[in-house]
Order: C-alpha cells, then structure tokens, then sequence
C-alpha cells in the first residue's frame, strides 16, 4: 500500500516531477560519463607509459631504484626469468642492463644513459621498436650496433650508418670502449628520452662492459585483468623462495610517481566540480520534498487524526524520494551506458591536446569503457547526499502535531 500511494503521489505534480527527474538524470548521466573518461584516459595514460620502458612490473637489486649504481646488480638473470616468466599472471619479460655513457662522432660528444636490451624481447614489452623514424631496430646479439632518440642523433649530428664512439666504466672499475653503428633512429615523442637514451644489444652491453651475464632490471608486462599489487606480492614471495632476499619488486606506479600523483591530483580536482554538481541537485530535490510536503500538510494532518503515526508519514515520503531517485538514476546509468558505448567505438577527441599529449607519448584519442566503478560510483554518493537531504524535510513532519497540521498551523 505505502508503495502504491508513493508512485501516485510522486505523479501528483506532473510537471515538478518531470523537471526533478530531469536534474536527476542529467546529474547521473554526466557524472558516470565523465567518470568513465577520466578513468579510461588514466588507463590510456598508464599504458602508454609503461609500454614505452617501465613495464607493469620490474625486478631489480633493491638499492638499484634509490641508487642505480653499475655494481647494483642481478647475477644469472636467465635462470631466474624462467622462474619469473613462468609465473601466472606474467605475460612477457625482457633483461635490461644499463649505465651512463659518452659518445663521440666526428667533433661532438654527448652524454647518455645505455640500454642493453634483448631486441626480440623487448618487441613484445615495449612500443619503442614500433617508434622507428629511421632504420630499424634488429639489434642482433653481438653485434655492435646501436639505436638512439632524435634529439641525441641531431646533437651528435649522425644518421643511419655512421659510427659513433661510446666510452663508459666496466663492472670491474676498469674503463669500457667501443665503436657502434647507428642502425636506427627512434622518435618517443618524450624530449628527455629522445635527447638521452640509446639501445645495443644486451649481449655487446656485456661484453663491452666486462659485466658477464649481469643485468640491472627484468621487465615484466602483466595480463589483462591481474591486479598488480596481488602479482608484485606473488613475485616478492617467489624470491625469497629462490633466496634471492637481495632483490626487490616494484610496481609502475612506484617507479613513476609522478604520473599516479598527477592522476590523483586530477581526480581529486574532478570531484570539486562533481559534489558541486550532486549538491545542486540534492538541494532541487530537497526543495522539491518541501514544496510537496507544504502542500500536503493538511493531507497529513488528517492522515494522523485518523491513526497514521508520523513514523508511517515519514515512511511514505521516503519511499517517495526513493521511487523518484530510484527512477532518476536507473534512466541516467542507462543514458551514460550508451554515450559510453559510443566513445568506446568512435573514441573521444579533445581538439588542440594533440600536442600536448604528443609530448608524452599518449593516444589523443580515448576510447572509454563501461566498469562498474564509473557507472555506480557517482549515482551512490548522489542517492547518500539525497538521502541526507531528506533529513531535514522528515524532521518537519516529526514537529507536526495532527491537528495544527490539519487546521494548517
């Protein structure tokens, strides 16, 4: 009965009702669709990153990250990245080893940070090789070639063929020289990168270096779905299995600090503009309760000379409230749904980030998807905050004595 008469009475006012779903819906809509970007993009924004270098996961010796000194190293890497490759959850995983350099070609010297990579490993962790500007990126094991950044190739002034000299410090404290040949360019679109890095085969990095089989870091790539907190606990025990205590895991986002921070920065900035939102309809809501509660009074007056408590009364807008906002958001988390759907084909494009974003690798296209958390997340903190609203409109009904409500008092 309380339900019947409190779809009735929503549908009283036709028109207060329509406009009040109308916010109502509007709020939901534009809330779980702007969610859903915002966490679309910050999934764009973590793969691109972490499929440039970082990977999802990383192995390292444990004052490596703090202090990536030469001697900070992991001994018999193979054996352990079999053990690590074999892991549920690991994808894929490449040996790096790394060190700072200089190079000279012709009357230019720069200075930067050598990469020694597996090249048919790091196909499948890393975007890099797809980022050719010239050349290639075979990098065959043994052989001295190299490929570095645009920057570093038009500082150096070099191009694809010429020989460049590389002069570093070996594992043994002794001086390392080589000659290499530029077999590729490679443009990220990062400057540092660009500016900075340079890739050889792991093999040649080993020998120059007299670092045997050592490397600095095993690159991991998740499978979809895997939670990596859960994965880095998973690989931290494998390793005291092995009695390997001298290495640590780390996640993306404690190897990049800085891109997490700003995501959690942004969010948070996000949510000003969204309680702002929720407050302005929860207040039109409110408004709402009272205007009809105002109207009703001598209706619930009578209600209580006959024997209906207020605590029925209370019930009864409640249910109402619940029914409108019920209605209210169901119709926006459908809406969102389909604005959703629809970016999630044809992507969402902001003109003139396209820049901007270049600079840091990322998609200027973000394709959004439908998850639980985007679409439930802002209809629940808008159903509280309405909920709260109704406190006020519920008290006044509490106040009322049956007859002064009756004669309109």
């Amino acid at each position: 009965m309380i339900l019947r008469l409190a779809w009735r009475n929503i549908w009283r006012n036709k028109r207060r009702t329509l406009l009040t779903l109308s916010a109502i819906v509007f709020s939901t809509a534009i809330l779980s669709f702007f969610l859903s970007l915002q966490f679309s993009s910050y999934e764009t924004s973590i793969d691109a990153s972490v499929s440039l270098l970082t990977g999802d996961l990383q192995v390292q010796e444990a004052r490596f990250k703090d202090d990536p000194s030469f001697r900070a190293a992991i001994d018999d890497p193979a054996s352990l990245l079999q053990k690590l490759e074999s892991q549920t959850g690991i994808q894929h995983a490449a040996l790096r080893a790394e060190t700072g350099v200089m190079l000279n070609a012709g009357s230019r010297t720069v200075a930067g940070l050598l990469l020694g990579v597996q090249a048919a490993a790091e196909i499948r962790i890393s975007r890099i090789p797809e980022l050719i500007h010239e050349g290639s990126y075979t990098l065959a094991p043994h052989s001295y070639t190299m490929v570095l950044g645009t920057l570093m190739a038009k500082n150096l002034s070099v191009t694809v063929g010429d020989e460049v000299v590389m002069l570093g410090q070996g594992y043994d404290g002794s001086s390392a020289a080589a000659l290499f040949t530029v077999e590729g360019i490679v443009e990220t679109g990062v400057q540092e990168m660009d500016r900075s890095l340079l890739f050889v085969p792991l093999t040649s990095f080993q020998e120059m270096s007299y670092a045997g089989d050592r490397v600095h870091r095993i690159v991991l790539r998740k499978r979809a779905g895997r939670d990596t907190a859960v994965l880095q606990q998973q690989l931290l025990d494998l390793l005291e299995s092995e009695g390997r205590d001298n290495l640590a895991v780390w996640r993306w986002d404690e190897l990049l600090p800085g891109l997490k921070e700003s995501m959690d920065l942004d969010l948070a900035s996000s949510w000003i503009f969204y309680m702002g939102l929720i407050a302005v309809v929860s207040l039109t809501v409110m408004n709402t309760l009272l205007m009809a509660i105002l109207e009703r009074k001598k209706e619930f007056g009578l209600l209580g000379t006959l024997g209906m408590n207020a605590r029925t009364i209370v019930r009864l807008l409640c249910t109402e409230c619940v029914l409108l906002v019920g209605l209210g958001v169901t119709i926006g988390i459908l809406l969102a749904i389909a604005v959703t759907s629809y970016y999630g084909v044809y992507g969402f494009r902001i003109p003139g980030v396209e820049e901007i974003v270049k600079q840091w690798n990322i998609p200027a296209v973000v394709y959004t998807s439908v998850t639980l958390q985007s679409l439930l997340l802002a209809p629940a903190v808008l159903l509280t905050s309405i909920l709260l609203a109704l406190i006020i409109p519920c008290y006044m009904v509490f106040k009322w004595r049956p007859l002064e409500a009756l004669r309109g008092d």
